[in-house]
Parts: C-alpha cells; sequence; structure tokens
C-alpha cells in the first residue's frame, strides 16, 4: 500500500503542479491553502490531506540550484511548507510530503526512515509558461 499511495502522491504533485506551470494559480490569487485545496481535491480520500500533507512551493534562479533530497536528518524529518509559485517564465519546484504510518515491518524489511514512519515525498520542477500574468 506504501506503493500505492506514493504513485497516488505523485499524480496529485503532477496534476497540480500544472495549475502553476499554466499560471492558473496566480491567475486566481491562490495563496498556500487555496493551492493546498486543489492538491486534497486529487487525492480521493486516501491521506489525511488536511492534517497530515505538506505542501511546499518555491522558485529558484536555476535548475542547478534545485535540492530534491528528502528533508531527513539523523532520522528526524524536517518538513516545511512555503508558497511562492513565481511568475512567467520561473523556475519553480513543487513538493508534496506526506508521513505514511508504518506499523508493521514484513520479513525483515523496514520501510520506515525517521520514527515510526515512511516520508513519501513527490517532487516536480519546471519552468513556468510565458502566460499573460
Amino acid at each position: 500500500i506504501v506503493f500505492f499511495a506514493g504513485q497516488a502522491l505523485e499524480t496529485a504533485a503532477a496534476d497540480s503542479a500544472r495549475l502553476i506551470m499554466t499560471g492558473q494559480a496566480q491567475s486566481s490569487g491562490y495563496n498556500q491553502a487555496a493551492f493546498k485545496n486543489a492538491v486534497c481535491a486529487k487525492i480521493y480520500g486516501l491521506f489525511d490531506c488536511a492534517g497530515g500533507l505538506i505542501v511546499d512551493v518555491k522558485n529558484y534562479s536555476s535548475f542547478a540550484s534545485i535540492d530534491t533530497s528528502k528533508p531527513i536528518t539523523n532520522g528526524v524529518a524536517n518538513l516545511t511548507a512555503g508558497y511562492s509559485p513565481g511568475g512567467p517564465g520561473d523556475i519553480v519546484v513543487v513538493r508534496l510530503m506526506y508521513q505514511w504510518p508504518v506499523y508493521v515491518s514484513l520479513l525483515g524489511l523496514n520501510l520506515s526512515d525517521n520514527g515510526n514512519n515512511r516520508l513519501l515525498m513527490s517532487t516536480v520542477a519546471f519552468r513556468n509558461e510565458p502566460y499573460g500574468g
């Protein structure tokens, strides 16, 4: 089920990022809460979206400066949410993160990576289209 949840998160990230890439989110005046609601509408009850999903949107000066690693240090997740969707032509990264509880390890395989949780993370990096904003 962890794999299925990860795939659902990937799909939601790709679909939601398109709102920013095409300028729909910026033109509609989305703030962080409105964008998170748009993401949650695509997840269909698999996650505790309101209470557990972290949505982080940042813009960058170059693709080379993007850090795509999981924000885990010494087994502790450092999850921060921000919302900076940029403008036309800006480089943007949308990250969706969710702490999936791991209750049982099967055949000695422990899926947790921080405490008793597995950090599921989907990252989408793109350049905004030259919309009229």
